[in-house]
């Protein structure tokens, strides 16, 4: 199975009795695969998943609960016997009904015990156990005749009982789930499968009572008059061979027809992961298959995903060109928050982002081949050409999108890093530039212009207006005809 069986709906999440044999040569197989863990370094200590013993279940859901993302699932959504899971519904049900009753007492009746069947602790008639002991003895303890007195309390009768339970299945959502007791003995027409029982068990983690019951190591009644010691009867959370000390609550059981189940929620780094394992078997050396695979599915999931951090603060995803700055010609563009993400550890994230306007192929196709080979990749995109100094730090100057296997996870707002002062030269210089590039001065000119040509017109035209214009005026001839006008002369006489 791939361990990359992403449900992106979020959690939308037989028995084989073997002979014992006595093969004293050979080692039970819980005992070799926890020898097998501790002879690993430290670093290679989690199960490869293809090599852990899944066909040994017959359902398996491994859920993390922090980013609803499903980590690895078999058969999720086939139809199985839920066993004693159902003591989840009917846990979670009677923990929201008595919650503030703990030390009430109820009074057992031998109508309430009429049709106990399979495991359990006791009790008789008369008894007047606290709600805090039966909730201890059916959800902790695994005693069915505690679950009988508890339903018939809440509701008069186990069918009523029955019903609540169902309808509170179809409000979380398990669609494929059917209930027709509250102990999980096997009926033919009981059904669910291993993503509604997910989803069950995600809402029972939000009742702090239900966790507190069902992850107690052991417990001692206190209501009964003779006390009464016990150990829980999930073994992940019971002191013993499969007890792991990450997981919380929940619950684990076995019928015939079912085979084992166990559901329970675990914690590590911050993570919480809830495991369902379904229909386990065991082998010749009474290895329970449910537990095993429990453990080995948690060591993986917290070994192979994680908080992957993609990118910080201070990471440089482009330089922007800054106009008019005092000492520098560009400005880094950082990412607004730091990111990080719910994804495999062995992740490979792309060493640069991609611009946008450089990634349009002849097709008009974004184009991506500096990032093959790459989970994680990303894109930015610039709001603007360059800017003017003074920029101030933080200023909005674009966006980042982050893609996971080619699908969008994210888009951050690109920030400048730092602030760029103002060379008050340069201010005036560019001034003076665009006062001369305006339409005001150009406007300034053009009139000018205008003005110029209309007065060199203006005055040709009043000069070619004068009278004579473009007559030649005769000279004037001073000297008198016949020499008149030499000196000493006058009208000359007769001769």
């Amino acid at each position: 199975m791939k361990n990359r069986n992403h449900d992106r709906r979020g959690i939308t999440l037989r028995r084989k009795t073997g002979a014992v044999r006595g093969r004293a040569a050979a080692l039970p197989a819980a005992l070799f695969f926890a020898l097998v863990l501790l002879l690993l370094p430290a670093s290679a200590a989690a199960p490869s998943l293809d090599k852990l013993p899944l066909s040994k279940a017959e359902a398996v859901y491994i859920y993390n609960t922090d980013n609803d993302r499903v980590l690895t699932q078999k058969n999720a959504e086939k139809r199985i016997h839920p066993a004693s899971t159902v003591k989840i519904m009917s846990g979670l049900i009677c923990c929201e009904f008595f919650s503030g009753r703990l030390d009430e007492r109820i009074t057992v009746t031998d109508k309430m015990l009429s049709a106990v069947d399979g495991r359990h602790m006791g009790l008789k008639a008369g008894d007047r156990p606290t709600v805090r002991d039966l909730l201890y003895l059916g959800f902790c303890g695994c005693f069915n005749d505690a679950i009988a007195v508890m339903e018939y309390t809440l509701s008069g009768s186990d069918a009523s009982f029955v019903a609540l339970m169902n309808t509170r299945a179809a409000e979380i959502g398990m669609t494929d789930t059917f209930y027709t007791n509250a102990t999980g003995v096997h009926n033919d027409n009981m059904y669910t499968t291993a993503r509604d029982t997910a989803l069950l068990a995600v809402e029972a983690m939000k009742s702090g009572l239900y966790m507190t019951v069902t992850s107690a190591v052991s417990y001692t009644t206190e209501g009964i008059a003779k006390p009464f010691s016990f150990d829980n009867y999930n073994r992940l959370i019971a002191s013993g061979g499969y007890r792991n000390s990450l997981c919380r609550g929940m619950n684990a059981g076995n019928t015939p027809n079912a085979g084992y189940a166990a559901v329970t929620a675990a914690e590590k780094n911050g993570l919480t992961v809830v495991s369902v394992v379904m229909g386990a078997q065991t082998d010749d050396y009474n290895n329970i298959y449910s537990y095993i695979l429990t453990t080995g599915l948690l060591d993986w999931a917290f070994a192979s995903f994680g908080n992957v951090d993609v990118f910080g603060t201070s990471s440089v995803i482009c330089e922007v060109p800054v106009d008019l700055a005092l000492d520098t010609k560009t400005v880094i563009a950082v990412p607004e928050r730091s990111v990080s993400y719910f994804l495999p550890l062995s992740v490979k994230i792309s060493p640069r982002a991609e611009n946008d306007a450089d990634q349009v192929g002849s097709r008009g196709e974004k184009e991506n081949a500096d990032t093959e080979g790459y989970d994680i990749t990303y894109r930015y995109r610039l709001t603007c050409d360059r800017l003017d100094a003074p920029v101030p730090a933080g200023t909005r100057v674009g966006f980042l999108t982050v893609y996971y296997l080619g699908a969008q996870i994210d888009s951050v707002p690109l920030v400048t890093k730092s602030p760029v002062s103002k060379s008050e030269l340069l201010y005036v210089f560019d001034r003076v530039r665009e006062f001369t590039r305006s339409d005001f001065f150009i406007g300034m000119l053009i009139t000018a212009a205008a003005a110029t040509v209309i007065y060199i017109v203006v005055s040709a035209v009043i000069r070619g207006s004068r009278p004579g214009n473009g007559k030649k005026r005769p000279r004037r001839n001073t000297s008198r005809k016949n020499g008149s006008d030499r000196l000493g002369g006058g009208t000359p006489g007769r001769r």
